[in-house]
C-alpha cells in the first residue's frame, strides 16, 4: 500500500528536497514501482521513514513511491 500525504506536507517535503514528481525519478525505478504498486497515481515519490523496529534502520530514510491527497476547500 501507498503511502498518502496532505499536499502541505507533500509541498513542505518538496520545498526541503525530500518530495518530488517522478519525472526527477530514473524511468526504470518509475516503472518497477508501477508495477509493485497497482495503488500508486506514478505522479509523486517522498523520502519516507523506513519502516522497521530496528532501532538503528528506523533513523534511515528510504526513497518510496507516495500518493497525493487532493487539497481541501477553503471556507470563505
Amino acid at each position: 500500500m501507498v503511502d498518502v500525504l496532505t499536499r502541505t506536507d507533500y509541498d513542505h517535503r518538496q520545498y526541503l528536497g525530500s518530495a518530488g514528481p517522478v519525472t526527477a525519478l530514473a524511468d526504470d525505478i518509475v516503472a518497477r514501482w508501477r508495477a509493485e504498486h497497482p495503488d500508486w497515481t506514478a505522479k509523486y515519490w517522498a523520502f519516507q521513514p523506513a519502516e522497521d523496529t530496528d532501532p538503528v534502520r528506523a533513523q534511515h530514510f528510504w526513497l518510496r513511491p507516495v500518493n497525493v491527497a487532493a487539497r481541501g476547500k477553503e471556507p470563505k
